[in-house]
């Protein structure tokens, strides 16, 4: 299914009035998609589908499941940005170049919004 194809309103009235028939249209238009893009990618596609369906599984609403969703992704995307540049520096190891640190927050106990008394 092409998203020329998809029809966003018949998908949602069909999750209304049955989820039996939707799940199952949903997982085969999934299956299709990792089909049509096929190759050497397949296994690592089936692999993020069936991650995808775990966490979809595992988490009921919304706004968690697309955080988690959303860090998969990033955590893939530093991965293959990782092994990008390792390649890229004839197989030594990838470091960024800026390293980070927490700073430790004190806590306000007070004066004003700055922790400053009489300001």
């Amino acid at each position: 299914m092409s998203m020329a194809t998809f029809d966003f309103d018949q998908w949602a009235a069909l999750a209304r009035t049955d989820t039996a028939e939707f799940e199952r249209r949903r997982v085969a238009a999934l299956d299709a998609a990792c089909e049509d893009m096929g190759g050497k990618a397949l296994p690592h596609i089936a692999a993020m589908c069936w991650r995808m369906e775990v966490e979809r599984r595992r988490t009921h609403a919304s706004a968690p499941l697309y955080q988690r969703l959303f860090g998969l992704m990033w955590d893939r995307f530093l991965d293959m940005e990782s092994a990008l540049c390792s390649i890229m520096m004839n197989g030594q190891a990838y470091r960024p170049a800026v390293e980070g640190r927490v700073l430790p927050l004190r806590r306000i106990t007070s004066g004003g919004c700055y922790g400053r008394d009489g300001e």
